[in-house]
């Protein structure tokens, strides 16, 4: 009995082996660049375990091309961070040394020194960013600000005027559907009646401001404005206290929408103006689990001619021709197929993105983070109940992404904001 059992143990110690052996063999699979699953795998390679031997004699080809050599990019890496920081030294000592002159010349011929105020891409010490920021988007930063200065209010981005576009449903405005709809149980927080929103002329329709608590105002408010000024800012709202909700209403004023059934024609009406008004598109990045929340919401609070870009090719396709024909107010994607298609939605110039659970683009290095700051938009804005999570650096990026180059260099940053708050904690 003893021998048996030990011939046991021998036989299950044999198989155990050839088990171990098998599982070594098992390689990582090759990441798909073009998959829109929302998790980011790096350094994942396919196997180059050929099958059979390599033959007797056979010699192994190396190539001497040390540009695609992942170590020799690793070991020269210090070399290529001196060489970049002191380009960026000796390129801000020339230029403190050309606005001190002008200084000196100004007080000698008592001239008033002005000083520029530093807009997006500007050549400054101050704007010179550790990432470069697209040109299409310095060019549309331009043209904003001198259309602005120009028109003044008429420069911005007010919500669309519906002023000279006929409506059959005004006849009969007591028999409208208003959206939300909910049911008498649900409890109003404010009188039925519009908001006026007085720094961005926009009103909050009474049907939705009803359910709207007064932080939430404020939240629509803010958002508003940023998006009249095309700016870029972060709502960041604890989760639970309706920041979707906030960005629903935001757009409904952006659009100029009044919250009944003709919101839904509003879209259509304005593409056969004859004067071809300027209508918004909207772009709103989330991850792939709230995509579909981030749809029904917009259809519980509002008519919107909204889609979702993700999924099949072909479904992509239609979604972003639409888009760009003006056939599309508002589309929805994922983080990891915007990065996958950064190319293709930037070709469209959006007035307004909404990035939520923006915390995702903590990591400045990441591939997703990268692509997002080639948005093509001005107004960027970011949702997120943490904005800072294991370091003040994150909030920089948060940062940098909504305004580009407005809050200068990491470096900037971390002297004159992160250390002292490290050394205030210590």
């Amino acid at each position: 009995m003893i021998i048996s059992r030990v011939r046991r143990a021998s036989s299950f110690i044999t198989d155990l082996k050839v088990c171990i052996n098998k599982s070594i063999e098992v390689v990582g699979s090759p990441v798909d660049d073009i998959s829109d699953s929302d998790i980011e795998i790096t350094d994942v390679k396919p196997s180059k375990i050929d099958k059979g031997k390599r033959k007797a004699g056979e010699r192994v080809q190396w190539t001497d091309d040390e540009s695609d050599d992942p170590y020799q990019k690793f070991k020269n890496r210090k070399m290529a961070k001196r060489k970049k920081v002191a380009a960026t030294k000796k390129k801000i000592k020339a230029r403190a040394k050309d606005i001190a002159k002008s200084i000196k010349k100004s007080k000698a011929n008592g001239e008033p020194v002005q000083r520029k105020e530093r807009m997006w891409g500007d050549e400054s010490d101050d704007g010179m960013m550790d990432d470069d920021i697209p040109d299409y988007v310095i060019n549309r930063r331009k043209e904003f600000d001198q259309k602005h200065q120009k028109l003044a209010e008429a420069g911005l981005q007010l919500p669309p005027s519906y002023e000279d576009i006929y409506f059959s449903d005004d006849e009969r405005l007591e028999a409208l559907e208003e959206r939300p709809d909910f049911p008498k149980s649900v409890e109003q927080s404010r009188p039925y009646k519009d908001i006026e929103l007085p720094h961005s002329l926009g009103i909050i329709p009474a049907s939705i401001a009803q359910y709207l608590r007064g932080y939430q105002v404020e939240g629509v408010a803010f958002l508003h404005e940023l998006f009249v000024y095309q700016k870029g800012g972060i709502l960041g709202d604890d989760m639970g206290l309706g920041k979707t909700v906030q960005v629903a209403a935001f757009l409904t004023a952006a659009f100029g929408k009044t919250g009944d059934e003709r919101d839904a024609k509003r879209m259509r009406k304005m593409r056969r103006a004859p004067s071809k008004p300027w209508y918004p598109r909207v772009l709103i990045v989330c991850p792939g689990s709230l995509i579909q929340n981030w749809k029904n919401e917009l259809e519980r609070w509002g008519w919107w001619h909204a889609d979702k870009f993700h999924g099949e090719a072909r479904e992509k396709a239609a979604v972003l021709q639409s888009a760009a024909s003006g056939r599309m107010e508002i589309v929805i994607t994922t983080y990891m197929t915007y990065k996958n298609h950064k190319d293709e939605i930037n070709s469209i110039a959006w007035d307004c993105v909404v990035a939520d659970e923006c915390h995702q683009l903590k990591e400045r290095t990441s591939q997703v983070t990268q692509a997002m700051n080639e948005v093509n938009a001005l107004c960027r804005i970011g949702l997120t109940g943490t904005a800072i999570q294991n370091k003040y650096e994150e909030l920089w990026t948060l940062l940098n992404w909504t305004n580009p180059g407005r809050f200068g260099p990491l470096s900037t940053w971390i002297s004159s904001i992160s250390a002292p708050l490290r050394m205030g904690q210590s």
